[in-house]
């Protein structure tokens, strides 16, 4: 149910998947290069980089969803296969790059001596021979300086799979690390150096290729090391770009444009500057429960020696502050708290207790369905029973231990039944009930007498086709009199074969005429069906409204159609919203006024517009009003569903020229109602009609001439005429208004026909109103809110008469971004004016305009087949990163029933929201988007 106008607005999208994986925290780190040094300054803002492959985006030979790196917990870097701001160096074929720390080259020593430890991330491709980046380097010889060093393995020949490291000191290295089947996969480089111009500096190198092996404070040990006796100025000649402390420099080694991947790069005088440690967290798993399931407490980045503590019973940390440990959810909603000595205040989680339940699907049915029962009690029951119990199941196997799941099926009951599931130990039992719903039988709402088939559909007990004496089904119809006669004189039809016997479902389609179909003449409107359990006879009745024929003795001439199946016909199905308008076209009725509805219609081919002599002649069975629907662009050749003023009502003239004066002087009169015509059945009206009519006397042939089309575009260019009846005759009272709905700030028209001679008012301070010769009026208004109307009319003496109301919907103006979006252009297609607001779907996709918003990508004109990213367990969210005004957030479940509750996103920032599925014990985990806006 969409919500009312300027109410807050929640609209979501539904993603179901049953994965396993566990739920897990993790916090942003710094992107690369937008990482601010410890001293203050952005790579980003230094001077203009020198040499090539600066703008290369890092893993573009990763897959197109690996988007992120897990360092450690709380640690995670992002935006590598899809960030193009991220600056990563990626070059090749001896490219060289070069950046300097103090935007120029011209101070020697740019960094001083002392301690600095620097990190990144790099990737190499098959083949590669290798090359060198330094973070302290110098411009004059790229390749050298403080860092690291890779090389091809032993196998110069290209073939190489294992790669070596350096650690790279001025023009040498210290130390080899070789690492089989290196390639294709992230390296986690971390180093530090040490700068002393009076003596030995060094440079020592750690290489990871696991991120769960960084470790989360300084190593003191180990590494790869390089020392060298410190040069301040290796060239006095060139001051500053031959020193190798100027810039972050770096080089490939030829290898034919094979490509090195480099990002993430931080530097800082401390290790933290380089891997930010994680503050003190705290993770609880699940949310939420029922009494006994298993809860996953994990905490990290504790002070050492702090003495944790959970709700004040002691717990424990490793050297690291990381500990876990696990406990039986409690019956009810509790506030976990984990509190420690030292610097810090407590973090708590909040648990949701889930109160057992049982539910039933489907709640209410028919004798023969399957019922599926799926409950949940708490975790480690024992001694679970159900009542009823008539199929003996046995619901301590039925049922998951670890976190009292279950599921089962049985047969639909032979009455309205409540069951009842208990166990041993703490809690009551739960119940639901069942309802057993009585036989019927379902007959058309609508029939006109030897014209229109009856559909049919019941449901009787499968029971019936147990007793072998008698398991006929039959149908029984008639008038009232031929079920009262004696004998009975009804109608009757086998309906054995249309009987599921194990369900006792059944229907009798609605079929084209002349293939034994039951086409009930005038009065009979009893139908019913019997059948027999044991030896009683049972039934079920329904009847159906029989309109008697109006159109009578159709005969035509001048078509263009030679396929009977194309000749015109009354149809079936009476005039309504979405019936077919022609009989070789797929367009469908719409906007049909009040007066039309239900009316009898005849379906004619589309192609006899352009029949020059075509004419179509009935007979009024009865005193009825005969209406004509004229294609408002006839005659005047203005176009659209809405044509300017004054040029859509085609022939009004006596004998006019070109627009079909046989229909004025043949007494048809506009009645000031259009209709609409769907071109193509695509839920947008594309033509619209008048509405022409005149009243007829039982006996009474009338005929129907041809178009006569004489707009630009040809004899035949717009749509052919339609014909439609109602009995008895009516003078056509209606009320509407074109359009219905409108978007704040515009106005829309109030249309009326009354009887002829009559005065009219509408209330809401629209006051006395103009009825022209025939009866027709019609008033602008621009209502600001969702407005009703009333017109009153009198006719001479008589009482004042108020005609059924008219609501204009007005859809209120949306926030100045949703407004902005959804009135802009989408790749040429544009959101029609009436279906903008927030809750409308225009493209038909299950998706709503605010979500449409809400999501990256989002166009309201074209189908989207999915908001979310799946990557392994990971679903993914990509949020538009321009909308304002909107909230995210995810809510779960585990039966799609009415069991939903808030989700602790995995990832809530700026720009995606992610959610990690829990795994299926069987039970499924589901979780939807929800947007809302105020």
């Amino acid at each position: 149910m969409k919500n009312p106008p300027r109410a807050p607005l929640s609209r979501g999208i539904l993603l179901a998947l049953a994965l396993a994986l566990p739920a897990s925290a993790a916090r942003l780190a710094y992107e690369g290069f937008e990482y601010t040094e410890a001293d203050g300054t952005a790579l980003s803002s230094l001077a203009t980089p020198g040499g090539t492959g600066w703008d290369g985006n890092y893993g573009s030979n990763l897959t197109s969803t690996t988007t992120s790196v897990n360092l450690r917990p709380g640690l995670t870097y992002t935006g590598f296969a899809s960030a193009p701001s991220s600056k990563s160096m990626r070059f090749g074929s001896s490219n060289t790059i070069y950046r300097p720390w103090s935007g120029s080259y011209a101070t020697p020593d740019t960094v001083a001596d002392g301690t600095y430890w620097y990190s990144f991330i790099f990737r190499p491709t098959a083949g590669s021979r290798g090359g060198t980046l330094c973070p302290f380097g110098r411009p004059s010889d790229p390749q050298n300086g403080f860092g690291m060093r890779m090389d091809r393995g032993s196998d110069v020949g290209g073939n190489a799979v294992d790669i070596r490291f350096q650690s790279w000191g001025n023009n040498g290295g210290g130390g080899t690390l070789t690492i089989a089947n290196g390639y294709d996969k992230n390296y986690f480089i971390l180093g530090k150096a040490v700068f002393n111009s009076s003596g030995n500096s060094t440079n020592t190198l750690w290489i990871y290729t696991d991120p769960a092996a960084i470790p989360t404070v300084a190593p003191t040990s180990g590494g790869i090391v390089h020392t060298i006796a410190f040069n301040a100025v290796q060239n006095s000649s060139t001051p500053g770009t031959s020193s190798f402390r100027t810039a972050m420099t770096g080089r490939a080694f030829s290898t034919s444009g094979i490509a090195l991947d480099y990002d993430e790069f931080r530097v800082g005088h401390n290790f933290a500057d380089v891997f930010p440690s994680a503050g003190p967290e705290f993770a609880m798993d699940p949310l939420t429960a029922v009494q006994n399931q298993t809860l996953t407490f994990n905490w990290q980045g504790l002070p050492g020696g702090s003495n944790p503590t959970l709700n004040g019973n002691p717990v424990t940390i490793d050297g690291f502050g990381v500990g876990s440990t696990t406990l039986p959810a409690p019956a009810t909603n509790t506030t976990y708290t984990l509190a420690w000595t030292g610097a810090g205040s407590p973090l708590t989680q909040n648990f949701t207790a889930i109160a057992p339940f049982l539910n039933i699907s489907p709640s209410t049915g028919y004798l023969g369905d399957t019922l599926t029962l799926n409950w949940r009690i708490p975790a480690g029951s024992t001694g679970i029973t159900l009542s009823p119990n008539d199929e003996g199941l046995d619901l301590d196997s039925l049922t998951i231990s670890a976190n009292g799941i279950g599921t089962a099926q049985i047969p639909a009951p032979t009455a309205s039944t409540t069951y009842t599931i208990n166990w041993t130990g703490g809690g009551a039992g739960v119940s639901r009930a069942f309802t057993l719903n009585p036989s019927f039988l379902n007959v058309s709402d609508y029939a006109v007498a030897g014209v229109s088939p009856v559909s049919m559909t019941w449901r009787i007990p499968p029971t019936w086709d147990e007793n072998t004496s008698n398991n006929t089904v039959e149908l029984q119809y008639g008038t009232p009199a031929d079920f009262t006669n004696v004998p009975p004189t009804y109608s009757t039809q086998d309906l054995t074969l249309n009987t599921n016997a194990n369900t006792g479902a059944g229907s009798f389609p609605q079929t084209s005429l002349g293939d034994g179909s039951i086409i009930p003449s005038t009065g009979q409107t009893q139908f019913r069906i019997a059948y027999h359990v044991g030896d009683a006879v049972q039934y079920v009745t329904d009847t159906v409204e029989i309109q008697p024929e109006i159109l009578t003795g159709i005969s035509f001439s001048g078509s263009l159609q030679t396929d009977p199946q194309f000749f015109p016909v009354v149809n079936i199905a009476p005039m309504n919203n979405g019936v077919k308008a022609y009989s070789d076209r797929d367009h469908i009725w719409a906007q049909v006024p009040s007066i039309l509805q239900g009316a009898q219609f005849v379906k004619l081919a589309q192609n006899d517009k352009a029949a020059p002599e075509f004419s179509i002649s009935f007979t009024a069975a009865t005193d009825a009003t005969f209406f004509l629907l004229l294609d408002n662009r006839i005659g005047d050749n203005a176009g659209g569903t809405t044509p300017a003023t004054g040029t859509d009502s085609p022939p009004r003239l006596p004998n006019s020229a070109n627009s079909m004066a046989w229909v004025i002087n043949s007494g048809f009169v506009d009645s000031g109602l259009d209709i609409g015509l769907d071109e193509g059945a695509n839920t947008t009206i594309d033509q619209s009609y008048s509405v022409y009519f005149r009243q007829v006397s039982a006996g009474q042939t009338f005929e129907f001439f041809q178009q006569n089309d004489t707009s630009t575009g040809g004899p035949g260019a717009r749509n052919m005429y339609g014909i439609a009846a109602v009995s008895p005759q009516i003078v056509p009272v209606a009320f509407v208004a074109n359009p219905g709905t409108i978007n704040e700030g515009q106005s829309t028209t109030l249309q009326w026909t009354v009887p002829v001679g009559a005065t009219a008012s509408i209330d809401q301070n629209v006051g006395a109103v103009q009825v022209d010769g025939v009866g027709v009026g019609s008033v602008p208004v621009s209502p600001t809110t969702t407005t009703t109307y009333t017109l009153t009319y009198v006719l001479g003496a008589n009482s004042p008469v108020s005609l059924a109301p008219v609501t204009v919907t007005v859809i209120p103006a949306p926030v100045s971004g949703f407004g902005t979006f959804i009135t802009g252009n989408f790749g040429g297609n544009t959101v029609p004016s009436g279906q903008q607001g927030p809750t409308d779907d225009p493209d038909g996709d299950g998706i709503d305009n605010l979500v449409e918003y809400a999501i990256a990508g989002g166009d309201p004109t074209r189908s989207t087949v999915s908001p979310a990213v799946i990557s392994g367990t990971l679903v993914t969210f990509n949020k538009n990163t321009s909308a304002t005004g909107i909230t995210y957030a995810l809510e779960k479940s585990s039966t799609l029933g009415n069991d939903w509750v808030p989700a602790t996103p995995t990832t809530n920032d700026a720009n995606v929201i992610t959610y990690t599925l829990a795994p299926p014990t069987p039970s499924k985990d589901f979780v939807r988007l929800k947007v809302t806006q105020p």
